[in-house]
């Protein structure tokens, strides 16, 4: 803590060990006649190790003005072995070479940021900027893969009282969704003898713009709240389905599609009664999927509409009486 309210700096150090072994038995049962059963059995090795150092610094540059600047330096170094075995029995398992491999997953995610609020007027704003930049090594037997991103990613939120009762609200941001390590491990892994999966090691980040805009109203014992959101997605990770032949399938993951959504969500809450209380909410929701990448030549939208009603009576300070009622 530094002279003056509010101004600070804060670190913290973290290191992060996980050791997780299993092993995954299958037994298909043959049913025609003249078929034998099989058996498969998985074993897992996981070694995981993350080491991350935050810091975040707060300074109040005047009335009503903040500015903030952080940072977050995560390191992974996780090992991930497999390995695979088949046979009539589970006596005769033998190692299968293609159930069988080391992925070594090594990450260096280095963030930082900076955001600043202060108030115009009747309006509030807070300003941001994130910078994110990410450093993949992956490797597997016979096969190593860099995946490196980079991201400068701004943020505002605009905030105006129309008077001690009402507010508006407005935002924009933008984010990542990054996969995760299974996601980019290229080992095969066995669901069943007729489905395998396989993930992706040159998938991107999931992309994300969202806007909002919103209304507030708040005379106690009464809230309501309106708002209006709409979200681009690029790069979305779907799973895609191959037909290997022979009934087989193999599902992995992939950057194809393309994704809109936006919708109204409401929210009133309140009181009729001291003791009689009610709360109603009630969401509709756009959803539009671009899988040009995917073969497809028509976008497919859909809407759905949903909402939740409930009231509840206290009768006493032990007793309480409550009614719910869901639109899906």
């Amino acid at each position: 803590k530094f002279d003056g309210d509010g101004h600070e700096l804060s670190l913290r150090l973290s290191y992060d060990v996980t050791d997780d072994n299993r092993t995954r038995t299958g037994h298909t049962l043959a049913t025609a006649p003249s078929a034998s059963g099989a058996y498969d059995q998985q074993r897992f090795g996981y070694d995981t190790r993350q080491t991350d150092l935050k810091g975040d610094y707060v300074r109040p540059m005047g009335p009503g003005q903040t500015l903030k600047l952080g940072f977050d330096l995560q390191f992974d170094d996780n090992v991930y072995e497999n390995v695979g075995l088949r046979g009539g029995s589970l006596d005769g398992l033998t190692a299968d070479p293609g159930l069988t491999n080391t992925f070594f997953y090594e990450q260096q995610l280095s963030q930082t940021y900076v955001t600043y609020e202060r108030p115009l007027g009747a309006m509030t704003m807070l300003a941001g900027l994130r910078y994110e930049q990410s450093k993949l090594d992956l490797t597997s037997s016979g096969r190593k893969d860099d995946n490196d991103t980079t991201k400068l990613m701004p943020s505002l939120h605009l905030s105006y009282k129309l008077n001690d009762r009402q507010k508006l609200t407005a935002s924009y941001s933008e984010r990542l969704q990054r996969p995760g390590p299974f996601d980019l491990n290229p080992v095969p892994f066995l669901v069943d003898p007729l489905n395998y999966r396989i993930g992706n090691p040159n998938l991107k980040p999931q992309q994300t713009h969202s806007f909002e805009l919103g209304w507030q109203y708040r005379k106690a014992p009464m809230m309501a709240l309106a708002t209006l959101f709409y979200r681009e997605n690029d790069k979305v990770v779907t799973d895609v389905v191959t037909d290997r032949g022979g009934g087989v399938f193999v599902t992995t993951k992939a950057n194809v599609a393309q994704t809109r959504n936006g919708g109204l969500e409401l929210v009133l809450n309140g009181k009729l009664t001291p003791k009689l209380t009610y709360n109603l909410s009630s969401t509709l929701f756009w959803a539009q999927l671009d899988g040009s990448n995917l073969g497809f030549t028509d976008k497919r939208n859909g809407t759905t509409a949903q909402g939740r009603a409930s009231l509840s009576w206290q009768a006493t300070p032990k007793d309480l009486l409550q009614v719910n009622g869901f639109l899906v």
